[in-house]
């Protein structure tokens, strides 16, 4: 019993040591990481030049004032968000077919009333892929960004 003991407790402090930093805690990633995203997000959303618009409209986000741009850090709304980002943005390796892993972690910029998302770790062709979620955390789009 005593070994079965000491077994348990080495594994459990192993565990322990080896648990990720705080940018990878829960479902959503750190916000001190997302400076890139925000920005990206926010201009997309706020200028008012032909290819701002035209990527707006690709993502259903509506054109907003700077201040009605947030990054998201409420587990809940990331742990939402999160089915609806898998469900859209799987991709294949375009030699073996193999099909990409789930996200665990994602981005959350809320834009008025709808949520951009994106896992920095998911590309393709060098662009991130993103999902926009209505209120009920529904698929509005799926694009490239």
């Amino acid at each position: 019993m005593n070994f079965v003991y000491s077994a348990l407790l080495s594994t459990g402090l192993a565990l322990l040591s080896h648990q990720p930093g705080p940018s990878r805690v829960g479902t959503c990633f750190s916000a001190d990481s997302a400076a890139d995203v925000i920005a990206w997000i926010r201009a997309v959303a706020t200028h008012t030049d032909q290819a701002s618009a035209q990527q707006r409209t690709l993502m259903r986000l509506p054109h907003v004032r700077e201040s009605d741009v947030a990054y998201v850090a409420d587990e809940r709304i990331c742990q939402s968000v999160l089915g609806e980002y898998n469900k859209y943005s799987g991709t294949r390796d375009a030699t073996t077919g193999v099909e990409s892993p789930p996200s665990r972690q994602v981005y959350v910029v809320q834009v008025g009333a709808v949520h951009a998302v994106t896992d920095p770790t998911k590309t393709y062709g060098g662009f991130l892929i993103w999902v926009t979620t209505d209120y009920c955390f529904r698929m509005l789009a799926h694009a490239l960004g």
